[in-house]
């Protein structure tokens, strides 16, 4: 029987809460951001829960019946070294996710070096789990449009109910829809994956069945709401018009996933497996208790420079923001005639200019900082109540690649749209590419910004190649 001294805050290493608190300082925009989703977004809310859940099974599961084994110095040197290389990287990159990611995999790397790889290899489950509390996913959301557009189009059509399908417009002859981005079904897809994957780890005990319940999790909401919004539409062609657009859009769709989630842990509880007893279970405070280890103290000691080279570079992109400022007045041109819509809110500066029958926007961003990058989610190719994407692609030019896309309007009108990025001097195109770019550009201290170049022709006019109006 433990005693009372073995759970003692006295037994706390303090040596692994100041890594934390230091690692958590290095990327504390990215942290915040990731609790402020978790607060005020619907899609990723369930990060709250995760860790809570992932703390409450590694207590549930009995004790490893074998001792700690601290990992020794030199690998955990080698471990730490790349880890804050990561950390550094990670921090220079801009990216939320990554930061996010970096992170959280200090949570098993501590339980690594305090008690060894077969602890790891233990609690392998809740350890894993533990990253699904990062906001991941939002550039799933154009695929799945196009994919319940495409599956709404395929059971009307299958009912016999004559529809016109363009992009993400969907017309029938009661009414005109478009399968916007809250129609997506992110917010269920993600939210039902994750629960599914709890359940699954925590009442399911043979491989086949998790991996089918998982994959459930995926697949039936990817389903349920191309059904939603089918009857969506359905409601329409019937004649009722403002209950398929109004609220009762809004009600039918969360009463549809209610059912449709509950017939899912039906068929979870359906093929559930008996629940082991648990007699000697871990206890919360034996998850950070005991001495400090060789391969924390070590992992704190790099951990110091990559905090100050990290502070020295973004402080020495402050200073050019800073002197941007003072010495240049920001503007932005913007001509009545805008068929594009494009959007970049945060950009030092926005150019937007029409000759002979090409639009182009250029929008430069100086500097990056928390919520002003020059890839996000907030800014805007193109407005998406007027634009859908029918097709995208890659050209090249002289000097060197582009993205193509394909736009189309709801009266069936397309365009094409050609987008580029610039870092450094160089034309490139891809968002891992310009992130990674970029990455290299700050870790060098040469760029820390970037420019994003669009040129949108009609489609009748356009050759396959694009144009140079320079």
């Amino acid at each position: 029987m433990a005693t009372k001294g073995n759970y003692s805050l006295g037994n706390i290493d303090g040596l692994l809460l100041v890594v934390l608190v230091a690692a958590g300082f290095a990327v504390s925009d990215s942290l915040f951001q990731m609790v402020w989703l978790w607060v005020s977004t619907d899609t990723y809310m369930h990060g709250m829960f995760v860790l809570p859940l992932v703390a409450m099974m590694a207590v549930q599961m009995d004790k490893p019946n074998f001792s700690r084994n601290p990992l020794p110095l030199l690998p955990a040197s080698l471990i730490s070294v790349m880890w804050s290389g990561a950390l550094l990287v990670a921090s220079q990159s801009m990216i939320n996710v990554l930061e996010q990611l970096v992170f959280i995999a200090l949570i098993p790397m501590l339980v690594l070096f305090k008690a060894g790889w077969r602890y790891l290899w233990f609690y392998r489950v809740p350890l894993t789990l533990c990253f699904l509390c990062i906001p991941f996913g939002d550039f799933l959301v154009p695929y799945l449009q196009s994919i319940t557009a495409d599956m709404s189009v395929w059971m009307l059509r299958l009912v016999g109910v004559p529809v016109l399908h363009n992009g993400w417009y969907i017309s029938i002859s009661a009414a005109d829809f478009r399968v916007a981005e809250a129609c997506s079904g992110i917010n269920f897809l993600i939210s039902t994956f994750v629960v599914s994957v709890f359940y699954a780890f925590t009442y399911m005990q043979k491989s086949y069945k998790r991996v089918v319940f998982m994959g459930l999790g995926v697949l039936v909401p990817l389903i349920a709401n191309g059904i939603r919004v089918f009857l969506i539409i359905m409601v329409a062609h019937w004649g009722n018009v403002e209950a398929a657009t109004g609220f009762d859009h809004l009600v039918y769709g969360w009463i549809f996933f209610v059912v449709i989630l509950a017939i899912l842990f039906a068929v979870g509880h359906f093929w559930s497996d008996p629940v082991p007893a648990h007699e000697n279970k871990m206890q919360y405070i034996d998850l950070i208790k005991g001495r400090p280890s060789k391969g924390v103290a070590a992992l704190l000691l790099l951990l110091v420079p990559t905090v100050i080279a990290s502070g020295y570079l973004d402080g020495k992109a402050e200073q050019l923001q800073q002197n941007y400022d003072s010495k240049v007045r920001v503007k932005t041109l913007e001509f009545i005639n805008d068929p594009l819509g494009a959007k970049f809110p945060y950009a030092d500066d926005v150019e937007k200019t029409y000759k002979d029958g090409m639009f182009r926007v250029v929008a430069t961003y100086i500097t990056e900082a928390s919520g002003k990058k020059l890839i996000s989610y907030e800014n805007q190719l193109f407005n998406k109540e007027v634009w859908s994407i029918q097709s995208q692609s890659r050209v090249s030019d002289k000097d060197g690649m582009w993205d193509k896309f394909v736009l189309v309007d709801l009266k069936g009108r397309k365009s094409v749209l050609y987008r580029r990025y610039v870092v450094d001097g160089s034309f490139i195109v891809g968002g891992i590419n310009v992130k990674l770019s970029q990455t290299i550009s700050r870790l060098l201290g040469r760029d820390f910004g970037g420019q994003v170049e669009l040129r949108l022709t009609p489609s009748h006019t356009d050759s396959g190649e694009v144009r140079v109006n320079d």
